[in-house]
């Protein structure tokens, strides 16, 4: 099981989902993009925005806006504008060349022609979410370079008098750039297209087509041979020629529009499929399911996401009446339009702040009213028995700009929770400060506004309330990007005067009436309040809204969005938190991997400075020889008649008066055996104690990345926390290297017992670094002793000095030996030459008997000084073995613990990117609920 990240971990990314913030717009392929001029849009609002709607419900992926000669900025925005409350967010909207126009009106991107701008520089002046930049071209090349600038897309013009893009070049488009930017074959605005057109951009690869909006249905009755009369949206004609791109989708990061998902819940999916054709409770049903299932996802991916509970709330909200939340500065109103909503002063009224908690008002009858519940999240629900709130619950907040700041937090937590938004301004004071940044928020959620402009009873008459009417408007467009923002300027306090008056009168007294009772128009007016306080249209508008009318269907969109909204905001939110979590995870689990590269790195370091002590005690051992060749040559010389005298009349019991026993300890040795046997005897401490510091150093390491995966190294380790039985085998090595040293330390032992102490103080000084061990080298080093290394060389050259004196004399003896039995003089002097050149031969020898000593001497410590470089790197390999046997048993199953945390969180983001598909064809089957 994958170990899951701790929730300090994932708290220490910092991740919020206030403000949700927009998402990166995304094309659908295939591609169905309508082409309209500002100029139409504008001239022919009424027609275009019905005939725009169907063909978005029906598919259509995308909206390009193009300029035309002598349009102005301010109408290419207002077509925008008016666009964007067609597409709902259903499909992108993209302006052609006006990035200022893009970043205004909030577009989703811009299509640049040859004219634009360069791609890198609309790129960089375009807002962070409006992440699309087209590019129109007319030829492969081209293409290739719009997709080596970064564009997003490329739309494909025709050329040559041709309806649609040559075949060939699509194909070469396609080919040159690697398929990795989508090829949208735009179709010509005054040719006629064919079937055959239509099969050659399929055969050709195009990701879809962009044509204008007023060829529509004859381009589809041409790719399709329908005729007018057969039921099916030219929309869905067209894309049925285009088979699913899911591969270029996900390459790209935009959304297959008909590519289904495997791993969709089967009710989720046919609900979605037919959701057009679904009742009420059928659409109910499938938000349910995904909801349900959204939840579960993200409990269990993101555990320290505690705003999941605003989608178990939404959840719940399903099943209850609409729930409006009415929003605005303190003193702008509210809780008296609420009361004249409500048909009597249930709330506190004043000029000071008097909602200090957020306030949920739902029907209950007048003989069990009054009651209040407080909930866990903080607020209150009042139940009172007026009629309004069978159909509706109303939400009474603190003001926008209250001074606790408690109270601001309470109000911005409970609008994800809205189906609607009613947000009071007073008519002396629109859009303030606070009302502004308060509007950024709420439109980030996706709700819908409406605006009550109240105590209009201030101004000075009707051509003053109209012109702060269409203030509120025009800024609400500008805010939040709506074509026609519902602005109704009320008196709040008029209608409930009004209305109070109208109940009294009916019931005969002052003071009683119960807002169950219907008012109708003919009572309310015979309060000349009524009609000034403008508040019928506002009711009307609410009755229309909820129960029936034109807005009707608004409502149940509305309703529906509501939960997908909030689970929007939240999938994109624990995407975030993943890909940080990714990133960390990827960063520690690299982290782990480069250990083993280190202690390669440490084991080189060691062995180059291993090398640099053994070549230390090769060099004292050289300089050592050295000298006692410089000895040997000194007392084998014939001009030395006092050496050579010791050596032919001196005896063995007189040993240390012979010339190199006196000179070999001071001359020759000196410091040399001292030095080399500190480096020696400290050899071992040294290795042992870098590599105990290592071991330390990498299990503190490692026992704080356990800690952060919340289990503990030595879980990890014993496969508590998972993967010990990949680690036996390593294990398994270290124990038998362990039993192997043991044997070599004991066999060694045996062999020097001799010298037994001092092998006892270099085990201690091993046992000090953490292991029991017998340092061969000094045990190899012990067995050198100066005065038996001077007397075995001292006896070499007596060998030299007796036998070149020997053979000399001898030489001689045998000369007059001669002389005594030669009979002639002249024998007697060849007899003496001769015996004198023997001699002389023979003294000649010495030199030859003194380079075999020196050549006898340099194979010893030769020899000697090999065995101890040779322990000393077989000591050094062995610790450095074990140090890294001892890193890597617990380097390995961290590393695989690490590993399983970023499968994990990929797995999560997999899961999490399914859903979110989901829920983006649940969003687009709400949107189309009219």
């Amino acid at each position: 099981m994958p170990i899951p990240v701790s929730q300090a971990w994932a708290e220490s990314l910092g991740v919020t989902v206030f403000p949700a913030g927009k998402k990166q717009a995304k094309v659908a392929l295939p591609a169905c993009i309508l082409v309209l001029t500002a100029a139409q849009v504008v001239e022919r609002r009424d027609e275009l925005t019905q005939s725009v709607g169907d063909a978005i419900a029906a598919g259509a992926t995308g909206v390009l806006l193009e300029g035309s000669e002598g349009t102005g900025g301010a109408q290419l925005y207002e077509a925008a504008i008016v666009l964007k409350s067609v597409l709902r967010g259903r499909a992108v909207l993209l302006i052609q060349d006006r990035t200022d126009i893009v970043a205004a009106a909030e577009a989703d991107g811009v299509v640049l022609s040859s004219q634009g701008v360069p791609t890198v520089v609309a790129r960089r002046s375009l807002p962070e979410n409006a992440n699309l930049v087209g590019r129109r071209v007319a030829t492969g090349h081209e293409a290739l370079r719009a997709a080596a600038d970064g564009a997003s897309l490329i739309i494909l013009e025709s050329g040559r008098g041709r309806a649609v893009a040559d075949a060939a070049t699509i194909e070469e488009a396609k080919t040159q750039q690697g398929g990795n930017v989508p090829v949208i074959a735009a179709l010509s605005q005054q040719k006629s297209v064919s079937e055959d057109d239509a099969l050659e951009l399929v055969e050709a690869g195009a990701d879809g087509v962009a044509l204008y909006h007023d060829r529509l249905n004859q381009t589809a009755a041409s790719f399709s041979g329908r005729t007018e009369s057969e039921a099916s949206h030219p929309v869905r004609d067209i894309l049925s020629i285009f088979p699913s791109n899911a591969a270029l989708s996900n390459a790209v990061g935009m959304e297959p529009s008909t590519a289904e998902d495997a791993t969709v819940d089967t009710l989720l999916r046919d609900g979605l499929r037919h959701v057009m054709d679904e009742t009420k409770e059928s659409l109910f049903e499938v938000e349910r399911q995904f909801v349900a299932t959204a939840i579960e996802l993200l409990e269990e991916v993101v555990p320290s996401m505690e705003e999941v509970g605003l989608l178990r709330d939404a959840l719940k909200q399903l099943d209850q009446p609409f729930l409006m939340v009415v929003v605005g500065e303190f003193n702008s109103g509210k809780s008296t339009v609420i009361n004249a909503l409500l048909g009597r002063r249930f709330l506190a009224e004043g000029i000071l702040p008097t909602t200090n908690e957020i306030s949920v008002l739902k029907f209950r009858s007048e003989e069990a009213s009054g009651e209040e519940e407080r909930m866990e999240d903080g607020y209150m629900v009042r139940y009172l028995p007026a009629a309004l709130l069978r159909d509706l619950n109303i939400v009474d907040t603190p003001g926008t700009n209250v001074i606790l700041e408690r109270q601001q937090r309470l109000t911005e937590e409970y609008v994800p929770r809205a189906d609607m938004v009613l947000f009071t301004m007073s008519a002396d004071r629109p859009f303030t400060d606070s009302e502004v940044r308060f509007l950024k928020y709420i439109r980030q959620w996706g709700k819908k506004v409406v605006f009550l402009v109240n105590k209009v009873d201030i101004l000075s008459g009707g051509d003053e309330v109209e012109e702060v009417a269409r203030f509120v408007s025009d800024n609400a467009r500008r805010v939040l990007g709506v074509d026609a923002a519902k602005v109704l300027p009320v008196s709040a306090r008029a209608a409930l005067q009004a209305k109070l008056d109208a109940t009294h009168s009916r019931n005969g007294f002052f003071g009683g009436g119960s807002p169950l009772e219907t008012l109708d128009e003919e009572e309310l007016a015979r309060s000349g309040q009524w009609g000034a306080s403008r508040f019928g249209e506002l009711e009307r508008f609410m009755v229309d809204f909820l129960v029936g009318g034109g807005a009707a269907g608004e409502s149940l969109r509305l309703k529906l969005q509501t939960p997908l909204f909030v689970a929007d905001a939240l999938l994109e939110a624990a995407r975030q938190q993943l890909a940080s979590e990714l990133v960390t995870a990827e960063e520690e689990a690299e982290a782990v991997r480069s250990v083993e590269g280190q202690v390669r790195a440490f084991r080189r370091e060691m062995e180059a400075d291993g090398t640099a002590q053994r070549a230390e005690c090769r060099r004292l051992v050289a300089t050592a020889v050295r000298r006692a060749r410089e000895l040997v040559d000194d007392v084998l010389q014939l001009s030395n008649r006092e050496a050579l005298s010791a050596y032919v009349f001196g005896g063995s019991s007189d040993s240390r008066k012979l010339p190199i026993m006196r000179g070999f300890e001071t001359e020759v040795v000196g410091e040399t055996a001292d030095s080399l046997r500190t480096i020696v005897s400290e050899h071992q401490g040294w290795v042992n104690s870098n590599c105990q510091r290592q071991i330390s150093s990498y299990r503190s390491f490692a026992e704080a990345r356990a800690q952060q995966l919340g289990t503990s190294l030595d879980d990890l380790v014993s496969g508590k926390g998972g993967g010990a039985a990949a680690h036996s085998s390593a294990e398994e090595s270290r124990r038998l290297w362990r039993e192997q040293r043991e044997a070599d330390a004991a066999e060694t032992t045996s062999a020097d017992a001799d010298a037994g102490e001092t092998t006892k103080e270099g085990a201690k000084a091993g046992e000090g670094a953490g292991e029991s061990f017998s340092d061969t080298a000094v045990a190899a080093l012990l067995r050198f002793e100066p005065k038996a290394a001077a007397l075995v060389l001292e006896e070499e050259i007596r060998e030299a000095v007796l036998g070149s004196i020997s053979s000399a004399v001898g030489a001689g003896l045998v000369g007059v030996v001669l002389t005594w039995v030669l009979p002639t003089t002249l024998e007697d002097a060849l007899a003496i030459v001769l015996a004198g050149l023997a001699g002389y031969v023979a003294l000649l020898n010495l030199p030859l008997r003194r380079a075999e000593a020196k050549a006898k001497l340099e194979r010893v410590a030769n020899n000697f000084i090999q065995e101890v470089e040779d322990r000393l790197k077989a000591e050094l390999e062995s610790s450095l073995d074990a140090c890294a046997a001892e890193v890597n048993a617990f380097i390995q199953p961290l590393e695989e613990a690490t590993l399983a945390v970023v499968e994990r969180v990929r797995d999560a983001e997999s899961r999490r990117a399914a859903l979110a598909h989901q829920l983006e064809q649940l969003k687009q089957r709400a949107a189309n609920v009219e």
